[in-house]
């Protein structure tokens, strides 16, 4: 609807009351002044008293007619339209490009990984070496690990659940794990938005620190666990998978270990094991706190792909037991499932 336009008529208005005021003031004061002299001082439009007739007689009633000034023409200029402030979908001012740090030297790196894989370099999960999801710059992430003398990628993703599509990237860095001998390669990935992190995806390996009874000392009781086998060895293996949720805490653990069958179940006893997790800032992704561990997988990577069946389900022990038992160090207790639910491989 266009706005309602302002007309001169306000005038002829104000102009009658005006002059009704003024006849009002002579008929109480007694003075002698003449309408049109009062009305003439009192705007600043001409107002003009016209005779009715040209032979005026004492009964003849005066007539008002105004002559309105008109008002000048205006003329629109133009005028520069402000820039937007960024917005998920506007482009934001790119962050800055810092320098790379000097290569650690092959002989140093498995101290210096030690040390960042025992220490967190200070700080806590979901936080991965002094990395805070949403508050990082994906550059200070590359920054880090060329010390290392990492291969870094990065490329675009989609990502169907943010409207601006194109500022999602993900930076992919490989490297050896100084700490195993046999050459293996690891993988850290980092998912931005506007050149800052969100989320971190890291194979931790067989670190003392990410152990299952470490991480359930660190996190607490998960709120879901969900575990994954199959009926009998493959090839001499009986692998079995189990993923933990801490949804308050922003972190999403995969555990592999092995089992062992016996008659018609298979046993899980938890020795070492090797170690995911995947990261992100629950104020950001779930400020409810309202999504459960299926919600959170459909949107992980690979590794976090929901396998299996709640544990209570499928075994003889549910998420208190599993917490209680496993986060004991000494605990000598196994958890069994029947071979009869799990498929072949």
């Amino acid at each position: 609807m266009s706005p309602k336009r302002t007309t001169p008529q306000f005038s002829y208005g104000l102009i009658v009351g005006i002059v009704l005021f003024l006849f009002s003031a002579v008929g109480c004061t007694g003075q002698n002044e003449t309408i049109a002299a009062n009305a003439t001082q009192a705007t600043t439009l001409t107002a003009t008293l016209v005779p009715a007739s040209s032979t005026p007689t004492a009964s003849t009633t005066p007539t008002l007619t105004t002559t309105v000034t008109p008002l000048p023409t205006l003329t629109p200029t133009l005028t520069a339209t402000p820039t937007p402030s960024p917005s998920p979908t506007s482009t934001p001012t790119p962050l800055p490009t810092l320098t790379p740090l000097p290569t650690i030297p092959p002989e140093h790196r498995g101290q210096a990984y030690a040390d960042l894989m025992s220490n967190n370099r200070g700080c806590e999960l979901p936080c991965w070496w002094g990395f805070e999801m949403g508050v990082t710059s994906l550059d200070e992430v590359r920054q880090f690990y060329t010390a290392f003398d990492a291969h870094i990628s990065e490329r675009q993703i989609f990502d169907p659940y943010v409207v601006a599509r194109h500022w999602i990237s993900e930076l992919a860095i490989v490297f050896i794990d100084p700490q195993i001998g046999n050459g293996n390669q690891v993988r850290h990935t980092f998912v931005a938005q506007y050149g800052i992190v969100l989320e971190a995806e890291i194979e931790v390996g067989r670190y003392p620190a990410y152990q299952i009874e470490a991480i359930l000392q660190r996190l607490g009781q998960p709120s879901g666990v969900w575990m994954w086998t199959i009926p009998e060895s493959y090839e001499g293996i009986l692998p079995a998978r189990f993923r933990l949720y801490f949804p308050e805490e922003g972190v999403f653990v995969v555990f592999g270990t092995g089992g062992i069958r016996i008659d018609e179940a298979v046993h899980v006893c938890f020795g070492e094991e090797g170690t995911a997790v995947h990261l992100w800032n629950p104020v950001i992704w779930d400020p409810d706190g309202v999504k459960g561990i299926v919600d959170r997988s459909d949107q992980s990577g690979s590794a976090f792909r929901l396998e299996g069946y709640p544990i209570n389900e499928v075994s003889n022990w549910d998420v208190e037991q599993f917490y209680t038992i496993l986060s004991n160090p000494s605990h000598t207790e196994c958890l069994e499932t029947p071979a009869s639910l799990w498929p072949g491989p």
